[in-house]
């Protein structure tokens, strides 16, 4: 949905109880319901909290006792997977040329191939904690807030049809979602959004909540990329009824200079790459469609993955489908790739989720990672499309190999090019989280050499690890399991 829906659709929400439930979608909201006068908690309310303070006439509702982000516990460990006892599958092996038994064999670990593609999401910091402010500021605000004009020009595009870590939310945490992005929509540094809570804002508890709904959001929107990388979202707060039975919030974001052209720039590129993709079938051979254009467009960015630094621009989906930080096109790393997958799949109608995490060749040589969860026809997946970029072709020092112009034959080779690109395609959560591929060789065209090529992969979600950080352990937590 356009930014313009998705605020009509967060004041009527914003009026109403919606509860999470695992059997199904919360219940639907019909209009929005202004802050009640005669509430024992309102008797405190000036006069200025019951009539509108943002755009489209957003009411912020006053809490009625303690609020939670979900009705049932956050699955906090995913499910345990070890060594399958069985042998998977065999892939079929491919043939450029006929088997010569006499071709000289060459071995290729993909594990040490793929060991530049994990490290490159790094754990972020937590955001700032609020600043409380007296009556007086406080009445500036508000004063600021209804003199905001809006630009009136939605930017910011995002036509999913549901958006799945919103839906896992209670009221409450919908609430704090909505506000939070409605301050996102317009980074202006002046554009304040009230929210009511019935916490205390100082508290611990409270800047938790912040910080696990903020994630959310962050998960469900790859059009916030700027966002992703700046952690810019404020809030500063003061006690505004006589007995500190709740608090007024104001949400806001730092001033984003680039924020219009940037985003315009991303609308465009994500509009071209969907031009072709054709979505009249099944929703597995729509997402086939992205995956395999994404991955034969993006680059991985190994220079962003050795710096180890989350402030980089080749961490979202923008670098993926327009620029990374050095004007290189189309070069990210793995959480660029699989928000742009996930920004994808939502403009064509499929319900996708990103997955933070840690993978690598074993699970004692593991680095942070980033893949994807799909609904594709009623059915969870999960999938990697970064492992699944076989850019064997973009590894640092490949044109020095003496092999180089085999890696450029077998390229063009389509058997041998679709095993490669969908490894990690589709896959349950127990099959993704202990892979062992099964040899795939290459015979050469000249008949001199078979390469072989193994690889072993895991993939943990970060829930997974106690000493983990809490907001991905929440968000990780509400993730389905690809059965």
């Amino acid at each position: 949905m356009k930014l313009t829906a998705f605020r009509r659709l967060s004041a009527a929400l914003l009026a109403f109880t919606l509860f999470f439930s695992a059997c199904g979608p919360a219940a639907p909201a019909t209009e929005p319901a202004s802050v009640p006068a005669s509430t024992a908690s309102a008797e405190a309310v000036t006069e200025s909290a019951t009539e509108p303070l943002t755009w489209d006439g957003y009411v912020p509702e006053v809490p009625t006792g303690t609020e939670s982000l979900t009705t049932a516990a956050v699955t906090t460990e995913a499910p345990q997977t070890e060594a399958p006892e069985t042998e998977p599958a065999t892939e079929p092996e491919t043939a450029a040329a006929s088997e010569d038994p006499a071709a000289e064999a060459v071995e290729i670990d993909l594990d040490a191939f793929y060991a530049g593609v994990t490290g490159g999401l790094a754990v972020p910091e937590l955001l700032d904690e609020g600043e409380e402010v007296d009556t007086a500021e406080a009445d500036r605000i508000e004063r600021v807030m209804r003199a905001y004009q809006p630009s009136g020009e939605d930017v910011m595009v995002n036509n999913a049809e549901s958006f799945y870590f919103y839906d896992q939310l209670t009221s409450y945490g919908q609430k704090l979602y909505s506000v939070m992005y409605m301050a996102a929509s317009e980074p202006t540094g002046d554009n304040y959004v009230l929210f009511y809570s019935s916490a205390d804002p100082s508290d611990a508890q409270f800047r938790e909540d912040v910080n696990c709904v903020f994630w959310c959001m962050l998960c469900d929107h790859p059009e916030l990329f700027w966002l992703y990388i700046k952690r810019s979202i404020r809030w500063r707060y003061a006690s505004r009824s006589r007995n500190s039975s709740y608090w007024s919030v104001y949400f806001y974001v730092d001033e984003e200079p680039e924020f219009e052209r940037m985003e315009q720039e991303f609308n465009e590129a994500a509009q071209a790459f969907l031009e072709d993709i054709d979505t009249s079938g099944t929703q597995e051979e729509t997402a086939r469609q992205i995956h395999d254009k994404l991955i034969h467009l993006a680059r991985y960015d190994y220079g962003c993955a050795q710096r180890s630094t989350w402030q980089d621009i080749a961490h979202t989906a923008y670098a993926a489908l327009v620029a990374n930080s050095e004007g290189q096109p189309n070069t990210c790393v793995c959480d660029g790739y699989s928000a742009a997958f996930q920004y994808l799949l939502q403009q064509c109608g499929i319900t996708a989720c990103i997955v933070m995490g840690s993978g690598g060749d074993s699970y004692d040589e593991m680095g942070g990672h980033a893949w994807n969860m799909a609904l594709l026809d009623g059915r969870w997946y999960e999938i990697d499309a970064t492992w699944d970029d076989f850019g064997i072709l973009d590894e640092p020092g490949a044109e020095d190999s003496p092999h180089y112009h085999y890696y450029v034959e077998m390229t063009g080779d389509p058997a041998f090019m679709d095993t490669m690109e969908h490894w990690q395609y589709m896959l349950s959560t127990a099959r993704i989280s202990y892979f062992t591929m099964d040899p795939v060789v290459y015979y050469t065209q000249d008949g001199r050499y078979r390469f072989t090529f193994r690889k072993n992969g895991v993939h943990v979600r970060d829930c997974d690890d106690p000493d983990s950080w809490y907001p991905w352990d929440f968000v990780t937590g509400l993730l389905p399991i690809a059965e």
